[in-house]
């Protein structure tokens, strides 16, 4: 495969972005080698299929493309390959991925991903790649004829978002990276937290509010606010703040202490005082002490990041007025904003699913003292792994999703034979020293 490098001028580098948005990668010759070009991880090799884009928002502020339209070449001969549907939004400083089509399988960072009814039609060179916004006017454009052609990899800019276009393989040792950095780390890695339940009107009726589980009913120190982790790796939420409202009129309710994670697919749940008793799901728990003050109506709860900008919000005025129950994802997670008691018997779940059940079940063997970061490759795999870290290995464990151990040994070698496991999802978690960490992997 021929290498190119290009020096990519001002004026080039300028025809790839539009406002807030800049297309960040493409791959529109996937390998045909085997699956090396099986970008969406569905276990198949599709030239349309596996085919992407991936657009990064340049801004503090969510971008709605709804109706955008992508093109395979901006010519006369163009025909429209994709149509953002209503209500798609980019989050702010973080990326959206259009695949062709198939079955998009693993993690893709914490990106909005989106396929294809019919593949995108890229041809290998000869066609400028265009997307069009509801103007019907040429907002972003990829010249594939100016790298390339039949690169059999993404082109991708390197640095991100910022730098010249490089093929992939020149970057790191995997051929494509979508909806992550090149490195596979996400690009916002606050994009990966999801308000999943909120209760800030808990029941004056007895002890039906006792949220806590103190055996004290307490307006302020029952309510709560359940934060859901939806990276595959813990995320440090130290620093960041709650407040009681978005506007002028908000306050600090509560900072997130130093050193504190949620653990991969896991929650935090933060109280505003009294005495949390018993059991929540295996949840990180914590207490704010002085109360949240949420009114019943009339304000939007917010979280800010550590450089203060709002990554998290909570309108309690979309939904109902003195619900005397908490408001929570359904399906969790995913799901819109319903009254807890419209999914279960119960008025709420701090630290658990509707249902009861935990978030991940593997969070109790996560052991996440202290961390270090690694690389995992290929993601989804067939024969072996790739472990990519500058520390030194000193145990390897895989579990499976059940959280049940499946195979610990120590090994100084990186590279890990997976030809025995059936296909499914998977976690390694590795050792150094006192420290480890953990990832999902797909086995084909």
């Amino acid at each position: 495969m021929k290498k190119i490098y290009l020096i990519l001028s001002l004026l080039t580098a300028t025809s790839f972005s539009y406002g807030q948005l800049i297309i960040n990668e493409v791959l529109y010759d996937p390998s045909n080698t085997a699956l090396e070009g099986d970008a969406n991880g569905d276990g198949i090799y599709s030239q349309d299929d596996d085919s992407f884009i991936e657009i990064y928002n340049d801004s503090s502020s969510p971008f709605d493309i709804s109706g955008f339209e992508i093109w395979d070449d901006t010519a006369t001969g163009g025909s429209i390959q994709y149509i953002f549907p209503a209500n798609t939004t980019i989050p702010a400083e973080e990326v959206v991925v259009i695949f062709g089509g198939g079955t998009l399988t693993g993690s893709f960072g914490s990106a909005v991903v989106l396929k294809g009814d019919s593949g995108l039609n890229f041809n290998n060179s000869g066609e400028v790649i265009g997307i069009k916004d509801t103007s019907g006017a040429w907002t972003l454009i990829f010249d594939s004829d100016a790298l390339s052609n039949n690169p059999n990899e993404s082109y991708t800019r390197f640095p991100d978002v910022t730098g010249a276009f490089l093929q992939h393989g020149d970057t790191t040792n995997v051929l494509f990276s979508p909806g992550t950095k090149t490195d596979g780390t996400a690009f916002n890695p606050s994009s990966a937290l999801i308000i999943n339940e909120v209760l800030y009107d808990p029941s004056n009726n007895a002890l039906d509010g006792d949220a806590n589980r103190d055996s004290i009913y307490s307006q302020d120190d029952d309510s709560f606010i359940e934060i859901y982790n939806s990276d595959t790796t813990s995320f440090d939420i130290s620093g960041y703040e709650i407040w009681d409202d978005t506007s002028a009129a908000g306050t600090i309710q509560y900072t997130f202490p130093t050193n504190t994670s949620i653990p991969a697919e896991e929650v935090v749940v933060v109280f505003g005082g009294g005495t949390p008793t018993g059991t929540f799901g295996s949840a990180v728990v914590l207490n704010a002490m002085n109360g949240f003050n949420f009114n019943n109506s009339g304000e939007v709860i917010g979280v800010k990041d550590t450089s203060g900008a709002w990554v998290l919000i909570f309108n309690s005025d979309e939904l109902s007025n003195n619900p005397n129950e908490s408001y929570t994802r359904f399906p969790d997670v995913t799901g819109d904003f319903l009254q807890h008691g419209d999914t279960t018997n119960v008025l709420f779940s701090p630290g658990t699913k509707t249902d009861g059940t935990p978030f991940n079940t593997l969070t109790g063997i996560t052991k996440i003292e202290k961390s270090f970061d690694f690389n995992l490759y290929p993601n989804p795999a067939t024969d072996q792994l790739t472990i990519q870290s500058e520390e030194t290995i000193d145990q390897i464990e895989i579990f499976n999703i059940s959280g049940q151990i499946l195979r610990s040994f120590n090994s100084q070698s990186k590279v890990i034979n997976i030809q025995n496991l059936g296909s499914g999802i998977y976690f390694i978690r590795l050792r150094s020293d006192d420290s480890f960490t953990m990832k999902k992997f797909i086995k084909q």
